[in-house]
């Protein structure tokens, strides 16, 4: 594969950038690409960024330095947007969980207030009058 990769340019790698394989959701993002990129017989690199804008930017130095084909990745609450796009710049980026960044660029989120909407309708049309609504901070980044 590695001599494929010298032919056409390409690494047939992806990288993916979550801040904690120990949360549920984010390890499940893992489970999906790395299914994915078995299913079309690409390598997946994992790496953590620990919710540290530093290990998050040395996360994406080492990935493109690998010449990696894109990069997926969830940004930690206090990433650098400036960085984000200069890294965009050298390669692909696909932002998943945290998409309220200023890029354009994909990106694959939850659909909050819809959800919220579809959990109280349930809700009510089960006879349910006193609901309470527990939330944590609006934004994530300071």
């Amino acid at each position: 594969m590695a001599a494929k990769g010298l032919k056409t340019g390409k690494s047939n790698s992806i990288g993916l950038i979550i801040p904690y394989l120990s949360s549920a959701f984010q390890s499940q993002i893992l489970e999906g690409a790395q299914q994915t990129a078995l299913e079309y017989n690409v390598n997946l690199i994992f790496m953590q960024s620990r919710e540290n804008e530093k290990i998050e930017k040395e996360c994406l130095q080492a990935l493109i330095q690998q010449n990696i084909d894109g990069i997926i990745i969830a940004p930690s609450a206090n990433s650098s947007i400036s960085y984000l796009k200069q890294s965009k710049k050298q390669v692909p980026l696909v932002l998943v969980d945290r998409i309220d960044f200023e890029l354009d660029s994909p990106k694959i989120g939850v659909d909050s207030e819809f959800g919220a909407y579809q959990a109280t309708r349930h809700l009510l049309e089960n006879g349910r009058k006193e609901i309470l609504v527990l939330a944590g901070r609006k934004k994530f980044r300071g």
